[in-house]
């Protein structure tokens, strides 16, 4: 049976004088354009497992808080039936995390991300490529900031 990948998400934001900034990711693994930081799930893994690890691969940070799970999930599907862990899947449900990062060092994974940058919300959200991910932003700052 062809189902959706389990995946965890991080709108990742840290405190400046100027208000929050967050991190945007410049995906240049399979296709390009801004995203947070993501990833699916390892089998048997949990979501709070999934989460620090996908931010320690992909950000090199492991000095990080969580604020909350979103209560929402983001669902979306790929253009064609994807194959990863030897499964076809057609799309993925992301649970969507609010993270603090309290350092300033990033260190990406150079195999998934060519860039990053720390923005205000009003930018994050212009320069987001798909529209599940701004929405989760939108909600985000609706409810938290």
């Amino acid at each position: 049976m062809v189902s959706y990948r389990p995946y965890v998400a991080a709108i990742i934001f840290r405190k400046t004088s100027r208000g929050p900034r967050f991190l945007l990711l410049h995906r240049k693994q399979n296709w390009q354009g801004w995203e947070y930081v993501k990833g699916g799930l390892l089998p048997k893994e949990t979501e709070v497992s999934g989460l620090k690890r996908e931010i320690r691969e992909e950000t090199g940070v492991k000095n990080f808080r969580t604020i909350t799970e979103m209560p929402e999930q983001v669902k979306y599907r790929w253009p064609k039936e994807f194959v990863k862990d030897n499964r076809k899947w057609l799309g993925a449900v992301q649970h969507v995390y609010l993270v603090e990062i309290l350092g300033k060092k990033i260190k990406l994974d150079k195999k998934e991300h060519s860039g990053f940058k720390w923005v205000p919300a009003k930018t994050a959200l212009k320069s987001l490529t798909y529209k599940e991910p701004k929405a989760a932003l939108r909600r985000a700052l609706k409810r938290y900031f």
